[in-house]
């Protein structure tokens, strides 16, 4: 095993103060006799240990030393010429020892040397730096390969130029100043950087290290090192507009920014939209406790997460939470937080902040209008159901499925089309692509349904378009207007019967104009033919007939008045009889009329020209549904009616009497 550097040194001074003390003690004490016995075990440990010859060397020239002294003190023991022999033969032994110990401490100051200079020689062409020496007037001596590469240019090339036409000109000044002072040993920047000119005209940064190079104490030349920076400028410069984008972006955002430490729960820093969120300034948010503006309900949820999201449990990275405005109103707060790491290691906290407050008060009131929206849906008289692009109904209330007599189940496996009246289906159809396609057409309009039990439905449908889970679709609102256009048609018929007996009126009224000239005139022509009895008779037949007319034509006028209804106490029976010329005269010719009127018939309370338009209409009714003749009887009697019966579903409960 080797020695230590520490045992080195203590067998050093070990030996050394033997030696010194054991010289000492030969020259100035009379020790002769014991001499060998003191000497030669050290030198025989010396040897068996194979110490360093420098410890060797010191013994052997101590023992010859000791020898020749021993010699010369008892001189009658040997010659003399054996004297100067052992004399002499010492001194040639100390010097050999001396020389070889010189000779090997230089081979391994040379090795050392060697070594050296190869260390220094990797490093000079190994470095990934820019390296050349040079003279008094600036031009290269010793280059490295890697020069060549920051330059362009090969050894051959740069040796024939001045290293200051690699400068950049606007930096030529500057780089001749320093080197002038580096040579005269003043004070310059060693270490500084410039511009530099590639052999292709590209221009790049550099940073240079000027040391001076010294020979006999004297400045003989300049040692550069030189490091193409370009793309560190570069991205520095990057760096740097990324560090202002980021300064623009963290102070400019709409959203809060802060960065927590891992020791405290107050921010590091933050920027002017987490004050203004809470409504205090920057400088007066920072003398501020952050929980105490945090709700206190809330403040027990943000300390867990941080501590667990510090100690790398799950999570979640963003949640809301409320805090306190200046004002003391509650402000909803939406955060995300990310951690920042450093070599592996969590550092801090970046945290983003979002006032939601709005958004949360907009997400309450659509809440509620889908909660009034669901109560209107589920609790309206008309039918509600909204439609795909395919007419089949995916999203209907209660009232849709009742009208239609289906369940549920079976309402949501139809098409619209099935249940749509089949001469309707193609206005239907053609109404909804066109709404689809966003042409403008009425909302409104009426079409017939089928009823699961086989009926037809009129209903008045409103279609608009909506969107539902991102996809355009039709809703329908569906109303039941059969009952209504039941009505429009009988009002419809009322009013062309009314027409149909202004017109009558109308013809009866001329009619009877030109039966009174008729009439006026065959009785001037009764008066002028008395005599003779034939034109007598036919005067009398053209009075009688005329007088027929003329009743017709009063009935007439009385039917075309009979909007103007004046109920009275009248008799039924002299009413059916004043009507019969009426009644005949709607009849065909194969029809015969008969009456069977009750003498005893109660008196009525109605409006007799009522009366016989319904007497009227039963006739022309009747006459139709006799193609083949037959005999029509109008029959009056007294009946009871217990009441609490319906005449019809029009009319109201009828009293209980005689009718």
């Amino acid at each position: 095993m080797k020695d230590s550097f520490w045992t080195k040194l203590a067998i050093v001074l070990v030996y050394a103060i033997a030696s010194a003390t054991l010289g000492y003690l030969i020259l100035t004490k009379d020790l002769t006799e014991w001499w060998f016995s003191i000497a030669l075990p050290p030198i025989f440990f010396v040897c068996l240990r194979r110490r360093k010859s420098l410890y060797r060397s010191m013994l052997l020239i101590i023992l010859g030393v000791g020898t020749v002294h021993y010699f010369l003190r008892y001189p009658g023991r040997f010659s003399q010429e054996f004297i100067e022999f052992i004399s002499v033969f010492a001194s040639v032994c100390g010097l050999c020892e001396f020389i070889t110990f010189e000779f090997k401490r230089r081979d391994k100051v040379n090795q050392l040397l060697r070594d050296s200079e190869d260390r220094y020689r990797r490093l000079f062409e190994g470095t990934q730096d820019g390296i050349v020496f040079l003279e008094r007037d600036l031009t290269p001596s010793l280059m490295n390969d890697h020069i060549c590469e920051v330059t362009g240019y090969n050894r051959e090339e740069l040796l024939e130029k001045s290293f200051i036409d690699l400068v950049h000109p606007s930096d030529r000044e500057m780089v001749l100043s320093n080197a002038g002072k580096r040579f005269q040993g003043g004070d310059a920047p060693r270490i500084y950087e410039f511009r530099g000119i590639r052999k292709n005209g590209d221009v790049i940064e550099v940073e240079g290290s000027f040391d001076p190079v010294y020979k006999d104490r004297e400045i003989v030349g300049i040692q550069v090192v030189v490091r193409d920076i370009t793309e560190r400028k570069r991205n520095h410069e990057a760096l740097r507009e990324s560090e202002e984008r980021y300064g623009l972006l963290f102070e400019g955002a709409e959203e809060g920014i802060a960065l927590y430490g891992v020791e405290t729960p107050d921010p590091i820093l933050f920027n002017r939209r987490c004050a203004e969120m809470l409504g205090y300034t920057q400088e007066e948010l920072a003398e501020r406790n952050m929980m105490d503006v945090v709700h206190p309900d809330d403040r027990r949820m943000l300390v867990d997460n941080n501590r667990r999201r510090l100690a790398g449990e799950a999570v979640p990275r963003t949640y809301e939470y409320r805090c306190i405005h200046k004002e003391g109103r509650e402000v909803n707060i939406e955060a995300s937080f990310d951690l920042i790491r450093k070599n592996d290691e969590i550092i801090g906290i970046q945290a983003f902040f979002r006032d939601i407050t709005e958004k949360k008060k907009a997400e309450q009131e659509l809440k509620e209008s889908a909660e009034r929206y669901r109560a209107l849906f589920e609790t309206a008289n008309d039918s509600i159901a909204v439609f795909d692009e395919n007419v089949r109904p995916i999203l209907f209330n209660e009232k849709f499925y009742q009208v239609l007599g289906y369940t549920t189940e079976e309402i949501a496996a139809l098409n619209l089309l099935e249940i749509l009246h089949p001469d309707d289906r193609e206005i239907v159809l053609e109404k909804n692509r066109q709404r689809f396609n966003g042409q403008d057409i009425p909302r409104t309009y009426e079409f017939r349904v089928l009823k699961k039990g086989g009926g037809v439905l009129t209903v008045e449908g409103s279609f608009d378009i909506v969107q539902l889970d991102g996809k355009k679709r039709i809703q329908g609102i569906l109303r039941d207007i059969t009952e209504r256009k039941l009505m429009e048609n009988r009002l419809f018929e009322k009013q062309k019967e009314r027409t149909l007996i202004t017109l009558a009126g109308g013809i009866a009224h001329d009619f009877n104009n030109i039966l009174l000239g008729i009439m006026g005139n065959a009785g001037l022509l009764k008066d002028e033919v008395l005599k003779d009895s034939d034109a007598e008779e036919m005067v009398k037949s053209i009075l009688s007939s005329s007088e027929r007319l003329a009743r017709l034509t009063k009935e007439l006028l009385d039917y075309s008045r009979a909007g103007i209804h004046q109920p009275r106490r009248i008799d039924l029976n002299q009413v059916v009889l004043d009507s019969i010329d009426m009644v005949k005269g709607s009849l065909g010719p194969n029809v015969l009329l008969d009456f069977d009127c009750s003498p005893d018939l109660k008196s009525v309370h109605a409006d007799p020209m009522q009366i016989q338009q319904v007497l009227l209409n039963f006739c022309v009714n009747s006459n139709e549904a006799m193609e083949d003749g037959g005999t029509l009887t109008i029959r009056t009697r007294n009946l009871f009616h217990p009441g609490g019966q319906q005449a019809s579903q029009s009319e109201m409960e009828l009293e209980p009497g005689y009718y």
